[in-house]
């Protein structure tokens, strides 16, 4: 089963599994369907962000060039665990109450977005 995510109007997370789209309530999601978690087409690859420590325990700082505009968190199960904007080229998150395993950091700022695997111990 492959499922991928869309945000879309504001903070309104949708999921599609098997061509079906539902929300994170499990409400039908109007959103117009974008394969944005394995999808490279938006990604910016020229972008200098970073992150670290990689791995983490409890903080994890999130530097860039450009303007950080919203970091979202997302585990391996595509579940969204932290959603934040911001208006910032640096950024720290307490990431204390995150389970220990692997997650997805999708970064978008005012120049495009990146998405940064971190290992969270």
């Amino acid at each position: 089963m492959h499922t991928d995510e869309i945000e879309c109007e504001g903070s309104f997370i949708c999921y599609e599994d098997n061509r079906k789209k539902y929300s994170v309530f499990g409400e039908d999601c109007p959103c117009q369907f974008q394969d944005e978690i394995t999808s490279t087409q938006d990604f910016a690859s020229d972008l200098n962000i970073e992150i670290a420590p990689n791995p983490t325990s409890d903080r994890l700082n999130i530097t860039s060039d450009v303007m950080i505009v919203a970091i979202t968190i997302i585990d391996v199960h595509g579940q969204v665990n932290l959603a934040k904007e911001s208006q910032d080229d640096l950024i720290t998150l307490n990431l204390e109450f995150l389970n220990q395993g692997i997650y997805i950091a999708k970064v978008s700022t005012d120049q495009g977005r990146i998405a940064k695997q971190f290992v969270k111990l």
